[in-house]
């Protein structure tokens, strides 16, 4: 059984293959949710991380290298070209690395990267270490993010199991150090939220100079969390690029 990669909704119709990864504090749960809405031209995947849901015994990765090892023999065995990659926020920034891992070892390279809510990589982010605050500062970051259902953050002892896998993994991002590199070799897609007051669309755009091929933004109305309402219309726009 493959502990970071788990099939969502697979079919005998797709095209190819969709793997998904998590935004900060989030689970493979999240891209389970898509099993109804997911075209029948895609098999959907979702990448678990981790320090979550059933791995949550496991020590959350709060180092990018470290977490990019460590998954990169749970993604090459279950890829089955023709692939892609999907990440949300840090998914994203995931998404990257693991791409360029893969292209050192060898290893097939995804048909196209899809990122969402996601500044590029290189752009340097002016805001304050979330990985460092306390306890209680660090939940209203993420209440201003909006990545967490109400009844969750009402509940404290939910919260307190959250709390190590969101700090590292605030970490993740806030300790991350660009590598110029040269640009990947497969075309991107970044979807943007209209009213995201924490990715603002030139960061977004930035991708562009991130890949050799082609690239393309779209906008969706909504904030940070803009795939929540808009979800059914991205994996449509995922399927087309698809084939």
């Amino acid at each position: 059984m493959n502990q970071w990669v788990t099939p969502v909704n697979t079919t005998a119709h797709a095209k190819g293959q969709l793997i998904c990864l998590p935004f900060a504090g989030g689970g493979a749960s999240y891209y389970r949710r898509w099993n109804s809405i997911v075209p029948e031209t895609i098999s959907l995947f979702a990448m678990q991380l981790p320090g979550r849901e059933e791995r949550m015994a496991e020590p959350p990765f709060n180092r990018m290298q470290d977490l990019v090892q460590a998954a990169l023999n749970g993604l090459v065995s279950a890829l089955r070209p023709p692939y892609s990659l999907f990440g949300h926020s840090l998914g994203a920034l995931i998404c990257y690395e693991l791409i360029h891992a893969l292209q050192e070892q060898g290893y097939p390279m995804p048909e196209h990267l899809f990122v969402s809510g996601a500044m590029a990589p290189h752009i340097a982010r002016a805001t304050m270490p979330v990985h460092e605050l306390p306890d209680n500062r660090l939940v209203e970051e993420v209440v201003r993010y909006g990545g967490f259902a109400e009844e969750i953050l009402d509940h404290p002892e939910l919260m307190e199991l959250l709390m190590p896998r969101l700090r590292a993994d605030f970490a993740l991002v806030e300790n991350y150090t660009f590598q110029a590199r040269a640009p990947l070799p497969c075309p991107i897609t970044a979807f943007a939220g209209q009213s995201d007051d924490y990715v603002r669309k030139d960061a977004v755009e930035a991708w562009q100079s991130l890949t050799a091929t082609e690239f393309q933004l779209e906008s969706f109305p909504g904030g940070h969390f803009f795939l929540n309402e808009s979800a059914p219309q991205i994996l449509d726009r995922i399927a087309f690029v698809m084939g």
